[in-house]
């Protein structure tokens, strides 16, 4: 049976500051990490080092979490992915799909 992963965010904002956490669940082993870009613009979305934030977890018990603190108050999208062979980028087939897992929030 294939095991999928869930990814699931959570935004918490307060006066003008807000904190994001990003958590990744049902990961099929501990090798390899999670990364994720968050992003606060249309234009930049997908554009890796045009993120507005990224980090590189470690995966610890089959998880990941991580929480963004003190992001200004505004609207972000949100990519990560699974590197599973820890080569520091999304591997994809010779048409340029994706054959690592990855998600991302709903819209730009």
């Amino acid at each position: 049976m294939k095991n999928l992963w869930t990814l699931a965010f959570l935004l918490v904002a307060t006066n003008l500051h807000a904190q994001l956490t990003v958590s990744v669940k049902n990961i099929p082993s501990n090798k390899g990490k999670i990364y994720i870009a968050i992003y606060n613009s249309e234009k930049n979305y997908l554009h890796v080092s045009d993120a507005f934030a990224t980090k590189v977890i470690d995966i610890d018990n089959k998880k990941a979490s991580f929480t963004f603190t003190d992001l200004p108050f505004a609207s972000y999208s949100i990519a990560v992915f699974y590197d599973t062979n820890n080569n520091e980028k999304l591997d994809k087939n010779f048409v340029g799909i994706p054959k690592e897992p990855y998600g991302f929030s709903n819209n730009v």
